[in-house]
């Protein structure tokens, strides 16, 4: 009896953790750009978010930027969100997710267009 019963719980916690991992394979996730990085969060102060959407074989991404995000960290975080999207990102249950994703940055027309240029120019002597 004792057997079997160890059995029941190793099938029960075996499909709840391939549930889990197909569930989060196919919701969306959100990540938050905290102190430099993108983190599974609940927290609602960060200043950029990324949503990987699953959309079939491939899926898309979405980057949002909070009010006060600096263009430093707008650039940090726009480039992080593309290597997610050419990699992928490790959830806490191990599943990756974003791999082969199609990015999109909204909310980038807060940025002032002298503020994209580059400083200075330098010429090879």
């Amino acid at each position: 009896m004792v057997g079997e019963d160890a059995t029941k719980i190793s099938v029960f916690f075996t499909f709840k953790l391939l549930f889990d991992k197909n569930k989060s394979k196919n919701m969306p996730t959100v990540l938050k750009f905290i102190d430099g990085e993108f983190v599974e969060s609940e927290s609602n102060d960060y200043d950029a978010k990324l949503e990987l959407i699953p959309d079939g074989h491939n899926g898309f991404a979405k980057l949002y930027f909070s009010d006060g995000a600096s263009l430093i960290t707008r650039r940090t975080a726009t480039r992080q969100a593309h290597s997610i999207c050419a990699t992928g990102f490790v959830l806490k249950n191990g599943v990756r997710v974003g791999r082969g994703y199609e990015l999109e940055i909204l909310d980038d027309d807060d940025v002032h267009d002298a503020l994209r240029k580059e400083a200075h120019k330098y010429n090879k002597s």
